[in-house]
This record gives structure tokens, sequence and C-alpha cells, in this order.
């Protein structure tokens, strides 16, 4: 993978570190969301990742660290949004009929936009437990949905798959010897925060806004933040609601 660093690209006010090659890995909107973000005041540096796309604001596989700042537009509607690949110690021989197990993965998850668990089957987890949850009250106002869509997968491109693959070489799984060329079983799941991210996200962007909208009326310092890149310092009442929140 080529390197190279960008330093003083259209003005911004940091490098920006791209890891691939413009217009082959990513194409000009996300070169020009970067760059916009490295021009923020409190921009410390920036990257750009070679799968990078269009966002919200700072694009999909771009880095940008602010110091004693926090943008929510930036982390986005989809909290802790990622992939998990589970193997079984089963080869598919094992798994039997498909339409089975399918069924079995409907039962344990959800699936679809604004899906949940009924009364009864909902999922338990310690994270419930966490006071915050009483104590900020956009929390306190989403917790009974949060708790129903707890294990849920969700709509968009969050999915539930079960996955063969084959081992490239001799492995043990959960104390059972794989052999080089061996056939496996996986669950690969996408999934991410549901309602309660998008929800937070899109209250806390807004406090950025008016944050920011109200201190370039006075301060040099906040003028001529574009929309989309607003952000909450961390030593507001705001921004430090929001990290608690995170």
């Amino acid at each position: 993978m080529e390197t190279m660093t960008i330093v003083n690209s259209r003005d911004v006010n940091v490098p920006v570190n791209l890891f691939g090659v413009p217009g082959q890995d990513f194409d000009s909107a996300a070169l020009d969301q970067i760059f916009t973000a490295a021009k923020l005041p409190v921009a410390e540096m920036a990257a750009l990742m070679p799968d990078a796309h269009l966002g919200y604001g700072l694009p999909i596989g771009g880095i940008v660290a602010l110091n004693n700042a926090i943008s929510p537009n930036f982390v986005g509607v989809d909290i802790a949004c990622r992939m998990c690949l589970t193997i079984l110690d089963m080869t598919p021989e094992l798994i039997g009929d498909r339409k089975k197990v399918l069924q079995i993965m409907r039962d344990v998850s959800r699936f679809g936009v604004g899906s949940k668990f009924e009364k009864g089957k909902i999922r338990r987890h310690e994270v419930m437990a966490d006071p915050l949850w009483d104590e900020i009250p956009l929390l306190k106002e989403n917790k009974a949905t949060a708790q129903q869509q707890l294990g849920s997968s969700g709509g968009g491109n969050h999915f539930f798959n079960l996955m063969v693959g084959e081992v490239l070489e001799d492995h043990v799984i959960n104390d059972k010897m794989f052999p080089q060329g061996a056939k496996f079983t996986a669950i690969m799941t996408h999934s991410g925060s549901r309602g309660i991210g998008h929800k937070s996200a899109r209250h806390y962007s807004n406090l950025a806004k008016e944050f920011i909208k109200s201190k370039s009326q006075t301060d040099p310092f906040y003028r001529g933040i574009p929309s989309g890149y607003e952000f909450l310092p961390l030593e507001t009442e705001a921004g430090e609601e929001y990290w608690k929140v995170m």
C-alpha cells in the first residue's frame, strides 16, 4: 500500500496522511471532505484510509484528531458499528438443515428498520444497568427502546450470516484440530447502536451547531466552520455529557 503525506495542501491546518492514491483508492469528494476537516481550528492530525468514500461531513474511512473537542457528526449515527466473526467448532456437514438454522437466527435476533424484541423475549445485558441511563435525560427517554432493540440486527447494511470457510493451515478451534483444507463454519454479524445511536447523534449534533453559531458571533476562533463540521469542546456541559453518552 502506497502512503503519502500531504502538508498544507489547500491551506489545511494539519498534515493529511493519505493511505492510498487519489483517484484510485478514493475519489475527489472524500478528499474534499478530509481537507475541510483538516482546516478546523481544533484539528491536530488527519488521515484517509484506502476504503474512504463520501460521508455526511467527515468521509467514511476518514480520521481526524481534535484537540480537547469532539464532533458528534464525525462520530456518526451508528455508534460502535462493527463486524464480528465467530468461528464454530462444527463442520458444514454438522450444521444440518439450513432452513432450520435460518429460523434459529431469526428467533435470536430481529431484522429491519425499527425492529425490536417483543415483551417476554427482551435481551438482558449489564450495559443496561449503567446509571447514566437514568441520569441523562436523552438516555432516560430512550432507555426502553434501547432495551427492546438490544441484540437485534436492524436494517440497512446490517446482517447476520452463517458462513463456510476453508482452513489455510492446521488450526485448533475449541480444542479441536482442523487440518489444512478442512471446511469450517462461522457466524458473521454486522451490527451497531440502532435507534439510540441515531437519536443521540442527532441530538448532540444539533447542540454542536447551536454552540458554534452562538460562539461565532463573538469569537473569531469559531467563525467559518462549515455545516456538518461543528464540534463541542470537552469542557462544555454538552461536550462532557456527549462524551459520557458515548
